[in-house]
């Protein structure tokens, strides 16, 4: 009988500190990486919807039923939409709203005699091909475009190939994920792993260098072409709906590491060259960072601090109130 006390004491224990392990690490993991906001699409491999808290920067990052950061927008009232699209650079990630590109010059432009509304129109992880689907899927149907701005990083010339296969492998993973369970317990040793991986990476030298040679050399013929035909493409349907497309070029942290003080890329004048071929305005963002402090403004290789996106909006900004006049 005593055996038998001991046995189920024993069972009683495991169990208990099973349950209050897994208890513990679900608070961790829900702290660091709260309810995802990542939904498998079929089309975009995956679509943003909800709101979660993102740890490390103390802010929220909210998105509304469009799949774009920020509160509801109504497409359809008679405000000039400027629209920002691109990837994690442009959707801010690391800032509060208030603090992106877009809320930046959406307060700038607060005081103007007209009804401008700034929309964040930024995807993380999105290719420019990804970027075109979604761009089209949203805005398809306004007809009060003002203006939108691409914002190019140095790692968005992909072919559509690539970018089709990396479309349908992450939403097979998405949608696994969305219905696997596993422990909390090995989530949270998982979640622990993730940030210590991300901080050594936001520090990596040699991923700075990846980053700077990816603007330093010419890119592959396909994934070229394959881009170019994308920015045309947008054009094409920014241009149909009365709107003016243009082209913001953003440099990676390792310009202050390895540029020497020169601030030629090769495909930046490359992308500059294509885009007075083919009537695309060019904002040389990369100049006004180059030449506004130094990696200060980015929190990784390419993901740009407070300061950073004040330097990139200010910029943006200024080529606003020139179109306007």
């Amino acid at each position: 009988m005593k055996l038998k006390e001991k046995l189920l004491t024993m069972l009683a224990s495991t169990v208990i500190t099973i349950l209050l392990l897994e208890l513990f690490s679900f608070i961790y993991y829900s702290s660091v990486f709260p309810k995802s906001v990542v939904i498998p699409d079929s089309e975009l491999g995956w679509i943003f919807a909800g709101r979660r808290g993102q740890k490390g920067y103390g802010h929220i990052l909210r998105f509304n039923s469009l799949g774009i950061r920020g509160g509801e927008i109504d497409l359809e009232n008679g405000s000039y939409k400027i629209v920002l699209i691109g990837d994690s650079v442009t959707m801010g990630q690391a800032v509060s709203e208030e603090k992106t590109f877009s809320g930046i010059i959406s307060e700038k432009l607060k005081s103007e005699k007209d009804n401008y509304e700034v929309i964040n129109a930024g995807f993380g992880g999105y290719s420019l091909y990804q970027i075109k689907l979604a761009f089209e899927r949203i805005f398809a149907n306004v007809n009060n475009l003002y203006l939108v701005v691409y914002s190019f990083c140095s790692n968005d010339i992909m072919s559509n190939e690539n970018s089709k296969k990396m479309i349908k492998e992450t939403y097979k993973r998405n949608l696994h994920l969305s219905k696997k369970y596993s422990p909390m317990f090995f989530k949270a040793i998982h979640a622990f792993k993730e940030i210590r991986r991300r901080k050594r990476e936001a520090k990596s030298i040699d991923k700075d260098k990846w980053y700077y040679n990816l603007i330093q050399k010419k890119p592959d013929e396909e994934a070229w072409s394959d881009f170019k035909n994308n920015l045309i493409e947008i054009k094409n349907m920014v241009e149909n709906k009365g709107g003016l497309f243009t082209i913001s070029l953003l440099p990676p942290r390792g310009y202050f590491y390895f540029g020497e003080g020169n601030e030629n890329s090769v495909v930046f004048q490359m992308i500059e060259e294509f885009c007075r071929e083919n009537d695309i305005l060019v904002i040389s963002t990369y100049r006004a960072v180059y030449h506004n402090g130094d990696e200060s403004q980015f929190i990784d290789q390419a993901h740009f601090s407070e300061k950073g996106h004040s330097t990139v909006a200010n910029y943006l900004c200024d080529y606003i109130q020139k179109l306007r006049r």
